[in-house]
């Protein structure tokens, strides 16, 4: 006669997975916040004076990939432009050359490109791909390379500009390309994208402000005597003067306690994927009874799991494309589980495997129902059919009204 097989212990990745989140529990609660009579934490002149620089640095860094972006699309695209028209003119056959060039050298779509244009010696386009930002102030082109800022009522954007030289050495046209970094904006969604760069900035570099203050004029401001903040000169990648750059830091206890609070969600999150790993794993429920209480420990599981990849705020990422962006579908239900589309992909994906658990638990029937079972279940069943429908459908004119 063969006997049960004996039960396995615990394994040792479950004594790791309970010390780690014993240790992440005992972390929170000694990572604190300092007593209100405690001394607030300062920094150093000469460590200022670092952050001052890495800060102004950073954002001139920033600004210059994008400006180099457009410099490397629109070296890219000149000389396939002058190689289809050589010298262009407003005539029919020279703009409808230029658009077709420009649809074949662009494509359907550049990565922080919204537009290019063949412009004449006025300014005036040609031709163009995308959408383009000619503006009041947006000048004749020159005869060398440069990149400058055209601002709009709504748009501030970075042009980068060759010049188109012909055969014989004249320089009759010049091609522009858009990279708009700046949108003022009342509403955005998925067609109206809105674009900060001081925002982004300070959110990459951990900065309390931002500002960059573009043209001439942008020289002659007084210089901040705050000592968290520091300003500089804002040169592009051509030798061109856009303006300049000013930054204020935040300070040393408003960083402490930010970054405390970053902690806290870490730890948080992480306590609870071990929590849900644990009971996903099954070692713990093998001691609860079979049904129901087994079947609501696994449906729970599912959903802390989901809670905790938002506490994590995982998925996240500002260039994830549509899947990522709140603007796709912005709904403020639920705390942010359903902030994006695939937010919202993980959440129902959680709540439709915990119905699977709990259905797991109801009873079977044994004999099959009577007639009157059966049409009452059948008619329950379109009841919960109809209200998830109806509940769809209002999410989903929920999601579009919000992303207006």
């Amino acid at each position: 006669m063969t006997g049960s097989p004996p039960r396995r212990p615990a394994g040792r990745w479950t004594t790791a997975a309970l010390a780690a989140a014993a240790a992440l529990a005992a972390w929170e609660l000694l990572d604190r916040p300092p007593a209100p009579d405690a001394p607030a934490p300062v920094d150093s002149p000469a460590s200022l004076a670092a952050r001052i620089e890495g800060g102004l640095a950073g954002v001139e860094r920033l600004f210059l990939a994008s400006e180099r972006r457009a410099v490397a699309v629109a070296e890219s695209v000149a000389p396939r432009v002058l190689e289809a028209v050589p010298r262009p003119t407003a005539s029919r056959e020279d703009r409808a050359a230029l658009f077709e060039v420009l649809g074949r050298a662009l494509g359907e779509e550049q990565d922080g490109i919204s537009g290019a244009a063949v412009v004449d010696g006025a300014g005036h386009p040609l031709a163009w791909w995308g959408r383009i930002f000619l503006g009041p102030r947006a000048p004749p082109p020159g005869g060398r390379p440069s990149t400058r800022v055209i601002q709009t009522n709504v748009y501030k954007v970075l042009a980068a500009e060759i010049p188109l030289t012909g055969p014989g050495g004249e320089t009759s046209a010049a091609l522009r390309v858009y990279a708009p970094f700046h949108s003022n904006l009342p509403l955005h969604n998925r067609f109206l994208r809105r674009w900060d760069f001081e925002d982004e900035a300070e959110a990459a570099l951990g900065l309390e402000r931002v500002n960059v203050r573009y043209g001439e004029r942008a020289e002659e401001t007084e210089p901040p005597r705050d000592p968290l903040s520091g300003h500089a000169p804002l040169l592009g990648s051509l030798g061109d003067l856009h303006g300049r750059i000013e930054i204020t830091l935040r300070p040393a206890a408003e960083r402490e306690a930010l970054a405390r609070g970053e902690r806290s969600r870490w730890r948080r999150g992480a306590a609870a994927i071990l929590l849900a790993a644990l009971l996903l794993g099954g070692l713990p429920l093998r001691r609860l009874p079979a049904g129901a209480p087994r079947e609501a420990a696994r449906a729970a599981s599912v959903l802390l799991l989901r809670l905790a990849l938002h506490l994590l705020g995982v998925p996240s990422g500002p260039r994830g494309g549509e899947i990522l962006d709140p603007s796709a579908f912005s709904v403020t239900l639920a705390g942010g589980l359903l902030r994006t589309p695939l937010d919202a992909l993980l959440t129902a994906a959680a709540g439709g495997a915990a119905a699977l658990f709990l259905s797991r638990a109801l009873p079977r029937p044994g004999a099959p129902l009577p007639a009157p079972a059966r049409a009452a279940a059948l008619l329950g069943a379109a009841g919960v059919a109809a209200l998830g429908g109806a509940a769809w459908i209002g999410l989903s004119r929920l999601g579009a009204c919000q992303s207006r």
